[in-house]
Protein backbone atom coordinates (compact mmCIF):
# COMPACT_ATOMS: atom_id res chain seq x y z
CA UNK A 1 0.00 0.00 0.00
CA UNK A 2 3.01 2.14 0.97
CA UNK A 3 4.71 1.91 -1.86
CA UNK A 4 1.63 2.19 -4.37
CA UNK A 5 0.70 5.37 -2.89
CA UNK A 6 4.03 6.69 -3.17
CA UNK A 7 4.45 6.20 -6.62
CA UNK A 8 0.97 7.89 -7.11
CA UNK A 9 2.35 10.79 -5.54
CA UNK A 10 6.02 10.62 -7.53
CA UNK A 11 3.61 10.14 -10.74
CA UNK A 12 1.15 13.08 -10.68
CA UNK A 13 2.53 15.56 -8.41
CA UNK A 14 5.28 18.42 -8.28
CA UNK A 15 7.80 15.76 -5.80
CA UNK A 16 10.85 17.05 -7.25
CA UNK A 17 14.67 17.35 -6.19
CA UNK A 18 15.44 17.20 -2.37
CA UNK A 19 12.29 18.85 -1.64
CA UNK A 20 10.49 15.70 -2.94
CA UNK A 21 12.53 12.98 -1.19
CA UNK A 22 12.16 14.71 2.58
CA UNK A 23 8.22 15.07 1.53
CA UNK A 24 8.23 11.38 0.86
CA UNK A 25 10.30 9.65 3.14
CA UNK A 26 8.51 11.89 6.02
CA UNK A 27 5.01 10.48 4.22
CA UNK A 28 6.15 6.37 4.35
CA UNK A 29 6.63 6.85 8.13
CA UNK A 30 3.39 9.01 8.07
CA UNK A 31 1.47 6.79 6.23
CA UNK A 32 2.33 3.51 8.07
CA UNK A 33 1.95 5.41 11.37
CA UNK A 34 -1.97 6.23 9.77
CA UNK A 35 -2.74 3.02 8.61
CA UNK A 36 -1.37 1.78 12.77
CA UNK A 37 -4.28 4.60 13.82
CA UNK A 38 -6.88 3.82 11.68
CA UNK A 39 -7.07 0.10 11.78
CA UNK A 40 -7.08 0.87 15.77
CA UNK A 41 -9.82 3.08 15.33
CA UNK A 42 -12.83 0.30 14.53
CA UNK A 43 -11.76 -1.36 17.60
CA UNK A 44 -11.38 1.48 19.88
CA UNK A 45 -14.66 2.73 18.82
CA UNK A 46 -15.97 -0.33 19.88
CA UNK A 47 -14.25 -0.46 23.34
CA UNK A 48 -15.13 3.23 24.44
CA UNK A 49 -18.45 4.85 24.29
CA UNK A 50 -19.27 8.59 22.35
CA UNK A 51 -18.41 9.43 26.35
CA UNK A 52 -15.23 8.27 26.18
CA UNK A 53 -14.12 9.64 23.63
CA UNK A 54 -15.50 13.55 24.60
CA UNK A 55 -13.91 12.97 27.81
CA UNK A 56 -10.16 12.20 25.87
CA UNK A 57 -11.19 15.41 23.46
CA UNK A 58 -11.50 17.67 26.38
CA UNK A 59 -8.94 16.50 28.28
CA UNK A 60 -6.43 16.28 24.85
CA UNK A 61 -7.67 20.01 24.14
CA UNK A 62 -6.66 21.35 27.52
CA UNK A 63 -3.16 19.36 27.26
CA UNK A 64 -2.68 20.99 23.33
CA UNK A 65 -3.16 23.84 24.98
CA UNK A 66 -0.86 23.91 27.32
CA UNK A 67 1.66 22.02 24.75
CA UNK A 68 2.01 24.61 22.95
CA UNK A 69 3.91 26.97 25.04
CA UNK A 70 5.97 24.05 26.37
CA UNK A 71 9.04 25.35 25.58
CA UNK A 72 7.80 28.85 24.81
CA UNK A 73 7.75 28.25 21.42
CA UNK A 74 12.25 28.92 21.18
CA UNK A 75 11.93 25.75 19.28
CA UNK A 76 10.84 27.44 16.22
CA UNK A 77 14.39 28.57 15.99
CA UNK A 78 16.21 25.50 16.61
CA UNK A 79 16.88 25.12 12.26
CA UNK A 80 17.45 28.87 12.06
CA UNK A 81 20.94 29.29 13.16
CA UNK A 82 24.12 28.88 10.70
CA UNK A 83 25.89 27.23 12.91
CA UNK A 84 25.36 23.83 14.59
CA UNK A 85 26.53 24.87 18.42
CA UNK A 86 24.49 28.04 18.25
CA UNK A 87 21.55 25.88 17.66
CA UNK A 88 21.96 23.19 20.11
CA UNK A 89 22.26 25.97 22.79
CA UNK A 90 18.73 26.30 21.86
CA UNK A 91 17.68 23.08 22.15
CA UNK A 92 19.25 22.77 25.83
CA UNK A 93 17.47 26.27 26.42
CA UNK A 94 13.93 24.48 25.41
CA UNK A 95 14.17 21.20 26.98
CA UNK A 96 15.19 23.10 30.19
CA UNK A 97 11.94 25.39 29.60
CA UNK A 98 9.82 21.71 28.73
CA UNK A 99 11.18 20.38 32.29
CA UNK A 100 10.27 23.66 34.25
CA UNK A 101 6.50 24.00 32.37
CA UNK A 102 6.35 20.35 33.10
CA UNK A 103 6.94 21.41 37.37
CA UNK A 104 4.40 24.09 37.16
CA UNK A 105 2.39 21.91 35.60
CA UNK A 106 1.91 19.99 38.85
CA UNK A 107 1.62 23.09 40.99
CA UNK A 108 -0.50 24.14 38.84
CA UNK A 109 -2.63 21.01 39.23
CA UNK A 110 -2.15 20.56 42.82
CA UNK A 111 -3.45 24.18 43.37
CA UNK A 112 -6.16 24.96 41.09
CA UNK A 113 -6.74 21.98 39.25
CA UNK A 114 -9.88 20.68 40.51
CA UNK A 115 -11.18 24.34 41.07
CA UNK A 116 -10.97 25.05 37.25
CA UNK A 117 -12.21 21.96 35.79
CA UNK A 118 -15.76 22.94 37.92
CA UNK A 119 -15.17 26.36 36.43
CA UNK A 120 -15.00 24.81 32.86
CA UNK A 121 -17.76 22.49 33.77
CA UNK A 122 -15.22 19.75 33.22
CA UNK A 123 -15.31 17.81 36.43
CA UNK A 124 -15.39 14.73 34.71
CA UNK A 125 -11.40 15.28 33.73
CA UNK A 126 -10.89 15.35 37.54
CA UNK A 127 -9.96 11.65 37.86
CA UNK A 128 -7.22 12.42 34.67
CA UNK A 129 -6.42 15.39 35.76
CA UNK A 130 -3.10 14.31 37.02
CA UNK A 131 -1.81 13.20 33.56
CA UNK A 132 -1.65 16.48 32.22
CA UNK A 133 2.34 17.15 33.68
CA UNK A 134 3.18 13.69 31.95
CA UNK A 135 1.53 14.59 28.94
CA UNK A 136 3.49 18.30 28.67
CA UNK A 137 6.64 16.58 29.37
CA UNK A 138 6.28 14.10 26.84
CA UNK A 139 4.63 16.49 23.88
CA UNK A 140 6.68 19.21 25.06
CA UNK A 141 10.23 17.28 24.73
CA UNK A 142 9.00 15.79 21.02
CA UNK A 143 8.43 19.14 19.74
CA UNK A 144 11.66 20.09 20.55
CA UNK A 145 13.76 17.31 19.90
CA UNK A 146 11.80 17.03 16.41
CA UNK A 147 12.76 20.79 15.14
CA UNK A 148 16.53 19.48 16.27
CA UNK A 149 15.41 16.65 13.18
CA UNK A 150 14.39 18.80 10.74
CA UNK A 151 17.49 21.09 11.28
CA UNK A 152 19.66 17.85 10.52
CA UNK A 153 16.90 16.89 8.20
CA UNK A 154 16.91 13.90 9.33
CA UNK A 155 13.69 13.06 8.16
CA UNK A 156 13.94 8.86 8.35
CA UNK A 157 14.22 9.05 11.54
CA UNK A 158 11.11 11.51 11.91
CA UNK A 159 9.00 8.93 9.86
CA UNK A 160 10.36 6.21 12.33
CA UNK A 161 8.86 8.42 15.13
CA UNK A 162 5.17 8.49 13.70
CA UNK A 163 5.07 4.58 13.46
CA UNK A 164 6.32 4.41 16.86
CA UNK A 165 3.80 6.81 18.23
CA UNK A 166 0.75 5.14 16.26
CA UNK A 167 2.04 1.64 17.33
CA UNK A 168 2.09 2.64 21.38
CA UNK A 169 -0.87 4.97 21.28
CA UNK A 170 -2.89 2.06 19.85
CA UNK A 171 -1.20 -0.43 21.15
CA UNK A 172 -1.94 0.53 25.00
CA UNK A 173 -5.78 1.97 24.23
CA UNK A 174 -6.89 -1.10 22.77
CA UNK A 175 -4.72 -2.79 25.91
CA UNK A 176 -6.66 -1.17 28.25
CA UNK A 177 -9.48 -0.90 26.79
CA UNK A 178 -10.06 -4.30 26.89
CA UNK A 179 -9.29 -4.35 30.73
CA UNK A 180 -12.00 -2.00 31.15
CA UNK A 181 -9.91 1.14 32.21
CA UNK A 182 -12.62 3.55 30.27
CA UNK A 183 -11.49 6.78 29.53
CA UNK A 184 -8.14 6.89 31.32
CA UNK A 185 -7.06 3.81 28.64
CA UNK A 186 -7.22 6.21 26.37
CA UNK A 187 -5.62 9.41 27.98
CA UNK A 188 -2.71 6.93 29.25
CA UNK A 189 -2.26 5.20 25.82
CA UNK A 190 -1.24 9.22 24.21
CA UNK A 191 1.22 9.73 26.75
CA UNK A 192 2.91 6.44 25.61
CA UNK A 193 2.75 7.48 22.07
CA UNK A 194 4.05 10.66 23.23
CA UNK A 195 7.06 9.43 25.40
CA UNK A 196 7.98 7.23 22.39
CA UNK A 197 8.60 8.97 19.92
CA UNK A 198 10.34 11.21 22.12
CA UNK A 199 12.83 8.70 23.61
CA UNK A 200 13.65 7.82 20.01
CA UNK A 201 14.68 11.28 19.14
CA UNK A 202 16.79 11.96 22.04
CA UNK A 203 18.99 8.79 22.06
CA UNK A 204 19.69 9.77 17.90
CA UNK A 205 20.14 13.19 18.74
CA UNK A 206 22.63 12.23 21.74
CA UNK A 207 24.53 9.56 19.53
CA UNK A 208 24.79 11.51 16.63
CA UNK A 209 25.35 14.67 17.95
CA UNK A 210 26.34 14.71 21.54
CA UNK A 211 29.96 17.12 20.77
CA UNK A 212 27.40 19.89 19.45
CA UNK A 213 24.89 19.04 22.76
CA UNK A 214 27.96 18.74 25.05
CA UNK A 215 29.70 22.20 24.06
CA UNK A 216 26.42 23.97 25.08
CA UNK A 217 26.92 26.86 28.27
CA UNK A 218 25.33 29.73 30.07
CA UNK A 219 26.32 32.26 27.23
CA UNK A 220 24.76 30.58 24.18
CA UNK A 221 21.80 29.73 26.00
CA UNK A 222 21.48 33.31 26.94
CA UNK A 223 22.41 34.61 23.49
CA UNK A 224 19.43 32.30 22.38
CA UNK A 225 17.36 33.94 24.59
CA UNK A 226 17.86 37.33 23.79
CA UNK A 227 18.19 36.63 20.23
CA UNK A 228 15.26 35.13 19.50
CA UNK A 229 13.12 37.05 22.24
CA UNK A 230 9.93 37.73 19.54
CA UNK A 231 8.93 33.65 19.65
CA UNK A 232 8.21 33.65 23.27
CA UNK A 233 7.10 37.65 23.12
CA UNK A 234 4.89 37.37 20.27
CA UNK A 235 4.40 33.83 18.34
CA UNK A 236 4.28 32.24 22.00
CA UNK A 237 0.94 34.68 22.26
CA UNK A 238 -0.32 33.77 19.06
CA UNK A 239 0.52 29.43 19.26
CA UNK A 240 -1.61 30.14 22.22
CA UNK A 241 -4.13 31.47 20.50
CA UNK A 242 -3.69 28.90 17.78
CA UNK A 243 -4.25 26.40 20.14
CA UNK A 244 -7.16 27.90 21.89
CA UNK A 245 -8.66 28.62 18.48
CA UNK A 246 -8.49 25.09 17.37
CA UNK A 247 -9.17 23.12 21.02
CA UNK A 248 -11.54 25.65 23.00
CA UNK A 249 -14.00 24.90 20.69
CA UNK A 250 -14.43 20.96 21.53
CA UNK A 251 -14.82 22.23 25.30
CA UNK A 252 -17.39 24.62 24.51
CA UNK A 253 -19.38 21.70 22.52
CA UNK A 254 -18.59 19.61 25.39
CA UNK A 255 -20.29 22.17 27.82
CA UNK A 256 -23.02 23.31 25.40
CA UNK A 257 -23.93 19.67 23.77
CA UNK A 258 -22.53 17.38 25.90
CA UNK A 259 -19.80 14.66 26.15
CA UNK A 260 -21.93 12.05 23.17
CA UNK A 261 -22.16 15.24 21.05
CA UNK A 262 -18.12 16.36 22.00
CA UNK A 263 -17.10 12.52 21.22
CA UNK A 264 -18.74 12.68 17.51
CA UNK A 265 -17.74 15.69 16.58
CA UNK A 266 -13.55 13.96 18.25
CA UNK A 267 -13.87 11.35 15.68
CA UNK A 268 -15.41 13.22 12.72
CA UNK A 269 -12.45 15.12 12.87
CA UNK A 270 -9.83 12.36 13.84
CA UNK A 271 -10.80 10.07 11.02
CA UNK A 272 -10.49 12.45 8.11
CA UNK A 273 -7.61 14.76 9.51
CA UNK A 274 -5.64 11.96 10.45
CA UNK A 275 -4.99 10.24 6.99
CA UNK A 276 -4.54 13.80 5.35
CA UNK A 277 -1.32 14.13 7.62
CA UNK A 278 0.47 11.56 5.80
CA UNK A 279 1.17 14.37 3.30
CA UNK A 280 0.32 17.88 5.35
CA UNK A 281 2.63 16.74 8.51
CA UNK A 282 5.47 15.76 6.12
CA UNK A 283 5.07 18.43 4.11
CA UNK A 284 4.36 20.95 6.99
CA UNK A 285 8.28 19.90 8.15
CA UNK A 286 9.83 19.86 4.65
CA UNK A 287 8.39 22.88 4.03
CA UNK A 288 9.89 24.60 7.20
CA UNK A 289 13.39 23.25 6.36
CA UNK A 290 13.19 24.45 3.05
CA UNK A 291 12.15 27.43 3.39
CA UNK A 292 13.87 28.44 6.40
CA UNK A 293 17.07 27.38 4.28
CA UNK A 294 15.83 29.74 1.18
CA UNK A 295 15.30 32.85 3.52
CA UNK A 296 18.44 32.29 4.64
CA UNK A 297 20.04 32.19 1.22
CA UNK A 298 18.16 33.03 -1.82
CA UNK A 299 14.73 34.55 -0.65
CA UNK A 300 13.56 34.79 -4.19
CA UNK A 301 12.84 31.11 -4.29
CA UNK A 302 10.23 31.59 -1.24
CA UNK A 303 6.90 32.24 -3.62
CA UNK A 304 7.66 29.71 -6.21
CA UNK A 305 8.18 27.06 -3.06
CA UNK A 306 4.87 28.44 -1.52
CA UNK A 307 2.70 27.88 -4.23
CA UNK A 308 4.11 24.56 -5.11
CA UNK A 309 3.51 23.58 -1.10
CA UNK A 310 -0.35 24.90 -1.54
CA UNK A 311 -0.78 23.33 -4.56
CA UNK A 312 0.20 19.72 -3.75
CA UNK A 313 -1.69 20.10 -0.57
CA UNK A 314 -4.56 20.84 -2.56
CA UNK A 315 -4.47 18.43 -5.00
CA UNK A 316 -4.37 15.69 -2.34
CA UNK A 317 -6.97 16.88 0.27
CA UNK A 318 -10.06 17.98 -1.39
CA UNK A 319 -10.27 15.01 -3.58
CA UNK A 320 -9.82 12.72 -1.04
CA UNK A 321 -11.94 14.75 1.82
CA UNK A 322 -14.81 15.02 -0.46
CA UNK A 323 -15.35 11.51 -0.97
CA UNK A 324 -15.09 10.71 2.21
CA UNK A 325 -17.58 12.98 3.13
CA UNK A 326 -20.56 12.35 0.28
CA UNK A 327 -21.04 8.29 2.13
CA UNK A 328 -19.85 9.07 5.63
CA UNK A 329 -22.90 8.90 7.41
CA UNK A 330 -23.02 4.88 6.36
CA UNK A 331 -19.30 4.21 6.45
CA UNK A 332 -19.15 5.49 9.88
CA UNK A 333 -21.73 3.77 10.98
CA UNK A 334 -20.96 0.29 9.41
CA UNK A 335 -17.26 0.45 10.62
CA UNK A 336 -17.21 2.55 13.48
CA UNK A 337 -20.87 1.33 14.80
CA UNK A 338 -24.46 2.26 14.82
CA UNK A 339 -23.68 4.32 17.80
CA UNK A 340 -21.11 6.80 15.99
CA UNK A 341 -23.62 7.73 12.82
CA UNK A 342 -23.83 11.25 13.82
CA UNK A 343 -20.03 11.75 13.35
CA UNK A 344 -20.51 10.86 9.86
CA UNK A 345 -22.89 14.09 9.70
CA UNK A 346 -20.54 16.11 11.02
CA UNK A 347 -17.97 15.13 8.88
CA UNK A 348 -20.09 16.31 5.94
CA UNK A 349 -20.82 19.34 7.51
CA UNK A 350 -17.25 19.85 8.31
CA UNK A 351 -15.34 19.05 5.10
CA UNK A 352 -15.10 22.38 3.36
CA UNK A 353 -13.49 23.83 6.18
CA UNK A 354 -10.94 20.84 6.88
CA UNK A 355 -9.84 20.96 3.24
CA UNK A 356 -8.81 24.82 4.03
CA UNK A 357 -7.53 23.61 7.38
CA UNK A 358 -5.51 21.06 5.68
CA UNK A 359 -4.05 23.34 3.01
CA UNK A 360 -2.83 26.00 5.30
CA UNK A 361 -1.51 24.45 8.04
CA UNK A 362 1.68 23.38 5.82
CA UNK A 363 1.95 27.32 4.88
CA UNK A 364 1.62 28.51 8.25
CA UNK A 365 4.89 28.23 9.63
CA UNK A 366 6.10 31.18 7.36
CA UNK A 367 5.49 34.24 9.28
CA UNK A 368 7.67 31.91 12.02
CA UNK A 369 10.42 31.69 9.57
CA UNK A 370 10.38 35.24 8.03
CA UNK A 371 10.14 36.43 11.76
CA UNK A 372 6.85 37.69 11.22
CA UNK A 373 5.16 37.06 14.73
CA UNK A 374 3.06 39.93 14.82
CA UNK A 375 0.97 38.58 11.09
CA UNK A 376 0.91 35.22 13.51
CA UNK A 377 -0.89 36.86 16.16
CA UNK A 378 -3.31 38.93 14.19
CA UNK A 379 -3.90 35.31 12.17
CA UNK A 380 -4.64 33.45 15.57
CA UNK A 381 -6.40 36.01 17.43
CA UNK A 382 -9.08 36.65 14.34
CA UNK A 383 -9.91 32.94 14.28
CA UNK A 384 -9.82 32.49 17.80
CA UNK A 385 -12.42 35.23 17.84
CA UNK A 386 -14.50 33.67 14.60
CA UNK A 387 -14.23 29.86 15.75
CA UNK A 388 -15.27 30.05 19.53
CA UNK A 389 -17.24 32.78 18.66
CA UNK A 390 -19.70 30.76 16.45
CA UNK A 391 -19.73 28.14 19.06
CA UNK A 392 -21.05 30.95 21.48
CA UNK A 393 -23.54 32.53 19.63
CA UNK A 394 -25.11 29.17 18.29
CA UNK A 395 -25.37 28.31 21.95
CA UNK A 396 -26.69 32.03 23.10
CA UNK A 397 -29.20 31.60 20.38
CA UNK A 398 -31.02 27.84 20.98
CA UNK A 399 -29.55 26.31 17.98
CA UNK A 400 -28.87 22.64 17.87
CA UNK A 401 -25.69 20.95 17.49
CA UNK A 402 -25.46 20.29 13.87
CA UNK A 403 -26.31 24.14 13.46
CA UNK A 404 -23.71 25.04 15.68
CA UNK A 405 -20.97 23.02 13.95
CA UNK A 406 -22.00 24.37 10.86
CA UNK A 407 -21.45 27.57 12.46
CA UNK A 408 -18.45 26.71 13.38
CA UNK A 409 -17.21 25.15 9.99
CA UNK A 410 -17.78 28.63 8.29
CA UNK A 411 -15.99 30.60 10.53
CA UNK A 412 -13.06 28.47 10.21
CA UNK A 413 -13.25 28.68 6.28
CA UNK A 414 -12.79 32.49 6.53
CA UNK A 415 -10.26 32.26 9.25
CA UNK A 416 -7.64 29.34 7.35
CA UNK A 417 -8.20 31.26 4.18
CA UNK A 418 -7.36 34.79 5.60
CA UNK A 419 -4.31 32.51 6.95
CA UNK A 420 -3.20 31.56 3.75
CA UNK A 421 -3.14 34.91 2.69
CA UNK A 422 -1.15 36.35 5.80
CA UNK A 423 1.63 33.83 5.03
CA UNK A 424 1.74 34.76 1.40
CA UNK A 425 1.54 38.67 2.31
CA UNK A 426 4.81 37.51 4.85
CA UNK A 427 6.68 36.54 1.65
CA UNK A 428 5.79 39.19 -0.54
CA UNK A 429 6.92 41.63 2.12
CA UNK A 430 10.32 39.92 2.96
CA UNK A 431 13.31 41.85 2.85
CA UNK A 432 16.02 39.09 3.64
CA UNK A 433 17.81 37.74 6.33
CA UNK A 434 19.22 40.02 9.08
Amino acid sequence: MGISVISFFKSYLPLRGSFGRNVLTLMSGTLLGQVLTIAATPVITRLYTPSDLGIFEVYGSILAIIVVVASLRYQIAIPLPQDDKYAADIVVLCLLIVISMTIFTILLVWLFGQQTLHLIKAQYVGPYIWLLPLGVLGAGSYQVLNFWAIRKQNFSLIAWTKITQSFGRSLAQISLGLLGFGPAGLLIGDVVGQCSGSTRLALSAWRQDKESLRRTNFAGINRGIRRYKRFPLLSGAAALLNSTGVKLPSILIAIFYGLKVAGWFALAQWVIVAPMTLLGTSLAQVYMAESAKLAKQSPEGLPKLFWKTLKIQFIVAAPIILVLALPAQMLFSIVFGEDWKPAGLYVQVLSIMLILRLVSNPLGSTVDILERQGLFLVRELLRTILMCGAVLLAAKLGMDAIAAIFLLSVAGCIAYSFGIFLSWYAIMHYKGAK
